[in-house]
C-alpha cells in the first residue's frame, strides 16, 4: 500500500500496521506551529525522553521516525518491510515504542517505521519524523490553525461545545475519508482522505478521464515534474464538502499509474479549514465549527 504525500509535490509513502492502545488522558491544548505555513508540527515524547518535533500527519497510517533518532531511543528491529512504490522499492525496518506521549495524551506499545526522511530535514532539520493515524485515531480533538491549538478531549466536552454540520468519516482502519463534491470538474462524489500532512487538494484520476468539458472553461492547466511523476496543476471552480463551499480552488492531478491502488480518489488537505473538529469515536468530523474553547486559567 501506498500513500502519495504532498511537502509541496514531494511524494512520501506509507503503509498500514496495527493499532495500540491508549492510556487514559486529561482533557488538554498543545500548542503547535506550522512549518511552510502547512504542516502542522507537534513535540512529543518517545520512551520518556524528547521532546522531539514530529509532523502531525492524519493522511498516514503510521509512524516514522529518522535513523538517527532510533538509534538514540536504541529501538530493536522486530522485522524489515519491503515497499513497492510509484519511484521504486524500499525496505524498511519495523519496532516499536513503548510509548509515546503528546502532553498527557498518551499510547503505548507503538509500531513504527524507521525511514531516512531527507525531505522532511528540508523542510525543518528539527523534525524528526511522523506522527500518524496509529496514534492519532485513539484521540477526538479539536485543530485550530488561527490560534496554533491542538485540543484533545477526555470524553466528550469539545463535541458538546462544538457547533457545525457533522460530515461522515468513512473509516478504511484507521483512515478518516470523507465525501465531497467537485462540481465543476463533474464529478458528484468523491471519496477524499482527509489529510493534514498535504498542501495541495489532489485528485488521483487520469487526465484522460477527464473530458475536454470537464476543463474546458472551468480549470486552468500547468504541467510540472517532481520526484520522477508528472502532476497537472489545475485551478477548479468549485469544491464543496458538508456545508463548506469553496471557489477557485489548486487542485494536483497526479500523472497515470501513480494512484491505480488507491481506495480513494484523493486527498482533502485539512489547511484549507481554520479548524477542525475530528470524532473518531463516533466517526464525524466538523469543518470551521463554532465552538468555546475556554483558555485554562493561570495556575491551573
Amino acid at each position: 500500500m501506498t500513500k502519495t504525500h504532498y511537502f509541496g509535490l514531494k511524494v512520501l509513502f506509507y503503509v498500514s500496521v496495527a493499532a495500540a492502545c491508549p492510556a487514559a488522558s486529561a482533557q488538554q491544548q498543545e500548542q503547535f506551529r506550522l512549518v511552510h505555513d502547512t504542516f502542522t508540527v507537534v513535540s512529543l515524547q518517545m520512551n520518556d525522553l524528547g521532546p522531539f518535533d514530529f509532523i502531525l500527519d492524519t493522511g498516514t497510517d503510521t509512524t516514522l521516525v529518522d535513523p538517527r533518532l532510533a538509534s538514540l531511543l536504541s529501538l530493536a528491529p522486530l522485522d524489515r518491510m519491503t515497499l513497492t512504490t510509484p519511484v521504486g522499492k524500499q525496505v524498511l525496518v519495523r519496532s516499536s515504542l513503548r510509548r509515546v506521549a503528546l502532553g498527557s495524551a498518551a499510547v503505548s506499545d507503538v509500531e513504527v517505521l524507521v525511514e531516512d526522511m531527507p525531505e522532511l530535514r528540508k523542510l525543518d532539520p528539527h523534525l524528526r519524523g511522523i506522527l500518524g493515524q496509529n496514534f492519532l485515531s485513539h484521540f477526538n480533538y479539536a485543530l485550530d490553525y488561527r490560534r496554533r491549538l491542538l485540543h484533545l478531549e477526555s470524553q466528550n466536552e469539545l463535541r458538546d461545545s462544538t457547533i457545525g454540520k457533522r460530515v461522515p468519516l468513512e473509516a478504511t482502519g484507521s483512515r478518516m475519508v470523507i465525501q465531497a463534491e467537485m462540481p465543476s470538474l463533474g464529478i458528484a462524489k468523491a471519496h477524499l482522505l482527509l489529510d493534514s500532512g498535504s498542501s495541495d487538494l489532489v485528485l488521483f484520476r487520469k487526465m484522460e478521464q477527464l473530458s475536454p468539458s470537464q476543463l474546458g472553461g472551468n480549470s486552468s492547466l500547468v504541467n510540472s515534474r517532481s520526484d520522477s511523476l508528472e502532476v497537472a496543476m489545475l485551478r477548479i471552480h468549485s469544491l464543496t464538502i458538508g456545508d463548506q463551499h469553496f471557489h477557485d480552488i489548486k487542485l494536483a492531478l497526479l500523472s497515470p499509474g501513480a494512484g491505480e491502488s488507491r481506495p480513494e480518489d484523493g486527498l482533502l488537505p485539512t489547511i484549507l479549514f481554520r479548524a477542525l473538529y475530528v470524532n473518531n469515536r463516533e466517526g464525524f468530523v466538523i469543518f470551521n465549527p463554532r465552538f468555546d474553547i475556554r483558555e485554562p486559567k493561570a495556575g491551573n
